[in-house]
């Protein structure tokens, strides 16, 4: 692999980051509640959300920026 690793990853290779991340209870919290939102949605609901995507993140779309 390339990049930059650190050394004291042991037998892993495992990037090192700076700064330093650290593990935020908000961000736990947040993946948490998302979690249980998928896990409570049936398969239609997925499916619907997931398909909706391109237009909820259309704002992000680099391609349609870059060919202007």
């Amino acid at each position: 692999m390339t990049g930059k690793f650190s050394a004291n990853a042991g037998s892993r290779d495992v990037p090192s980051v700076f700064p330093m991340m650290r593990k935020s209870r908000c961000v736990q919290e947040s993946f948490a509640d998302e979690l249980r939102r998928l896990h409570s949605m049936s398969i239609k609901e997925r499916v619907q959300e997931a398909l909706g995507m391109a237009d909820r993140f259309s704002w992000m779309d680099l391609t349609k920026r870059m060919h202007r």
